[in-house]
């Protein structure tokens, strides 16, 4: 459950910096308003510490990736 919320916060976080670099708009800073400099620095934090959270988790599980993308292309191989 908590990979599942980081990688909702990270998506998030992406989509923000996304907007920031295509049309100089960040949408945090919008949704909170600029004077309220704490609140879009937690939300940050938050992208920070979920992005290594999904680091430490694909590490940890990089065997069980390998082993069912093999599986898979085993699958697509037979059909």
């Amino acid at each position: 459950m908590i990979t599942i919320i980081a990688l909702i916060i990270v998506t998030l976080g992406a989509i923000n910096w996304f907007a920031i670099g295509a049309f100089n708009f960040n949408i945090i800073n919008w949704i909170f308003g600029a004077n309220l400099y704490i609140i879009p620095r937690i939300f940050y934090v938050l992208v920070g510490i979920s992005a290594l959270w999904l680091i430490w988790y694909m590490v940890r599980n990089w065997h069980n990736i390998l082993h069912n993308r093999a599986e898979h292309d085993k699958a697509v191989e037979k059909r």
